[in-house]
């Protein structure tokens, strides 16, 4: 029953075949961001095909790729990484410029968040990390920066090249 209010979320065909791409996506972060390093996961995430320009909305498109998430962990909460990929990976596809950030505090043992940004501000109903610990940085095209802190302006935050 309860796959079935999940699936009645979707709208149209168009929802419907996003919402595909989507599981499969967030299917393939699940397995993958376990055997490949993370920039190179996000390299992964960034489609090599051309833009698209669909008829569904941002807002839509994380609302179906957090939905999408939630599914391939049988209803439980989606995990921030796989949740965030796959929603980045159709932002790109639909021609938007999202950011993804990750950011570490290390505790006892390594506690991470990642979540996008899209127009300079935290993206969807997840909230950016509040610690303001160095992070990573990924734009539209996979490229990697850190930053000195979480602090989001209209051209994103200050970064430095991950060389220096």
């Amino acid at each position: 029953m309860r796959a079935v209010r999940l699936f009645c979320r979707v709208n149209s065909s168009e929802e419907l075949l996003a919402f595909l791409r989507l599981l499969f996506c967030a299917a393939y972060f699940r397995v993958m961001k376990r055997f490949v390093p993370l920039p190179s996961l996000v390299s992964r995430a960034v489609p090599t095909t051309k833009p698209h320009h669909p008829s569904i909305g941002p807002d839509r498109i994380a609302e179906l790729g957090a939905l999408a998430a939630r599914v391939i962990r049988a209803g439980g909460d989606p995990n921030c990484l796989e949740r965030s990929l796959t929603i980045y990976r159709q932002l790109i596809r639909s021609g938007a410029r999202p950011a993804l950030a990750v950011n570490f505090r290390r505790e006892l043992h390594v506690v991470g968040h990642v979540w996008i940004v899209l127009g300079g501000k935290p993206f969807g109903k997840w909230d950016a990390a509040s610690h303001a610990e160095p992070f990573l940085w990924f734009d539209e095209t996979g490229g990697i920066r850190t930053a000195r802190s979480p602090a989001f302006v209209a051209g994103g935050p200050e970064v430095s090249s991950a060389g220096d």
